[in-house]
């Protein structure tokens, strides 16, 4: 039997998120802003100051256009502007690669803190009921 790190990291080529390994991507959890939440600062009204790169931990087997950003307060696809305390823009992603990607979004507002969940699928699969990521009635994580 192969250690249960081995075992993540090689669901991580099929799936990953940033939300801890037994929280339900979408969760509400705000407080929980680090470690895994990507915490970004604009630099003006387009652009991040790391230009929004994302790192994946592993490759993923195959370039995935199944990307989701959730707020850490629970929404899909919105940043959290720790400024005002609330969603902000919906953001554009581009340069998806196996290893990474970016974000990016016009409107934001200068030099304010945005914070976001991202999860990824590198194939086709399913979530079930229990927030379990299936595929032919595998369970991967």
């Amino acid at each position: 039997m192969r250690p249960f790190e081995t075992e993540v990291e090689l669901c991580q080529r099929y799936f990953e998120k940033t939300y801890d390994i037994d929280t339900v991507i979408g969760s509400s959890n705000t407080w929980n802003i680090s470690p895994g939440v990507n915490s970004v600062i604009s630099l003006n009204s387009t652009d991040f100051y790391n230009y929004g790169h994302t790192i994946m931990k592993v490759p993923k087997r195959a370039i995935s256009s199944n990307i989701t950003i959730f707020s850490p307060i629970g929404h899909s696809n919105t940043f959290f502007n720790n400024n005002t305390g609330a969603n902000g823009s919906t953001p554009i992603l581009y340069n998806i690669g196996q290893n990474a990607f970016r974000v990016y979004r016009s409107g934001l507002t200068a030099n304010n803190g945005y914070h976001y969940h991202w999860s990824v699928r590198g194939h086709q699969g399913y979530w079930d009921s229990a927030g379990m990521y299936e595929n032919e009635n595998t369970a991967v994580i």
